[in-house]
């Protein structure tokens, strides 16, 4: 009697990722991506966010924080997905859908949209600029760069759909974005969790005070009380320095 093979289907998670105008990946990895192009990690190699594999993002401001460069590239990404990032994930193999690479003009379209400013003529890198601007209008920053992305041909044909996707509210790993700064405040701390997480607003006040617990509850953080930027007296959470 012959052996049925059981068929493991392979999930395909869709993310962003930039890189530099050459095309070349970093981290000494001297490949060149192309659309429609595979490129994968040693067979011997296993996945590990910020350490091994073909990384993404799953927003936009996500991606950009890494200043790779200035080619915005919707990407896909599968085998032994590893999702312990907060901001990124990898697996063994990604394959680039579509690449645009974001322009002088472009940039200084984006900075209007997004109440900022950037000056072509200052010789600061297009990246940083990206970097800078996500950090500063997540929210807003994805909503420009995905409008972006279909005026130069994204979803031509309907091939590749952006739908933004954030995952449920999770106190875990809030935490772990908030190790990223020196000090957080209430107003800091809920603008994160609607950044990046799907919440009931209606519950901000539980929600910080949730945050607050799981943060008293770990030796990474010590939450004193004191004042915010403007003189407004509440919590401060501050990275514990070793």
């Amino acid at each position: 009697m012959a052996t049925k093979t059981k068929k493991i289907a392979k999930k395909k998670r869709l993310g962003w990722h930039f890189l530099p105008d050459t095309m070349q990946l970093t981290n000494l990895d001297n490949r060149k991506a192309a659309v429609g192009k595979t490129l994968s990690i040693p067979a011997k190699q296993t996945p590990n966010c910020c350490f091994v594999g073909m990384h993404a993002s799953d927003l936009p401001h996500q991606a950009a924080q890494f200043n790779k460069g200035p080619v915005l590239c919707r990407v896909e990404v599968w085998g032994n997905v590893d999702t312990r990032g907060n901001d990124k994930f990898c697996g063994r193999h990604r394959r680039v859908l579509w690449a645009h690479e974001i322009t002088a003009k472009d940039a200084t379209q984006l900075a209007k949209r997004l109440h900022q400013r950037f000056d072509p003529t200052s010789g600061i890198a297009i990246s940083s600029f990206l970097k800078l601007a996500a950090s500063m209008a997540t929210d807003l920053f994805d909503r420009v760069i995905l409008e972006l992305a279909e005026r130069k041909g994204l979803n031509a044909g309907g091939k590749v759909r952006v739908v933004p996707v954030k995952p449920p509210f999770d106190v875990k790993a809030l935490l772990g974005q908030l190790m990223q700064r020196v000090i957080r405040t209430e107003t800091d701390i809920m603008r994160d969790v609607g950044d990046f997480y799907h919440f009931d607003n209606g519950a901000g006040g539980d929600l910080f005070r949730d945050v607050v617990d799981a943060a008293l509850a770990t030796d990474k953080v010590i939450v004193v009380d004191g004042f915010t930027s403007d003189g407004r007296s509440g919590y401060v959470l501050r990275g514990r320095r070793r």
